[in-house]
């Protein structure tokens, strides 16, 4: 999985409407939530249907809601999680941040 690290921040994919959420709809896909990828075409204004299409590409079994999917700028080795609401994602930061 390569993610999209620019200045110190991470993109961070998630869905910012209701509907469906990209991650928490999709928990077996942890890595959808940096795909560079995709989140370089959400920063390049792609359609949800190319965006629907580059997940489905790589994760057949998921469900993949794009119409609102957006990108959160992140600092590097920050700890979060990911709350939703009826689809519309949030990030949550968490303290203290354990690492192995």
């Amino acid at each position: 999985m390569g993610k999209l690290i620019i200045d110190g921040k991470v993109a961070v994919l998630r869905t910012n409407g209701y509907g469906a959420g990209w991650y928490t709809w999709n928990t077996e896909y942890p890595d959808c939530v940096f795909d560079a990828d995709i989140a370089s075409h959400v920063l390049n204004d792609a359609t949800p249907a190319v965006l629907k299409e580059a997940a489905t590409n790589k994760w057949p079994q998921g469900f993949w809601e794009a119409k609102y999917l957006t990108v959160e700028w992140v600092d590097e080795g920050s700890c979060f999680i990911i709350k939703e609401f009826d689809g519309c994602e949030h990030l949550e930061f968490v303290e203290p941040c354990f690492k192995a």
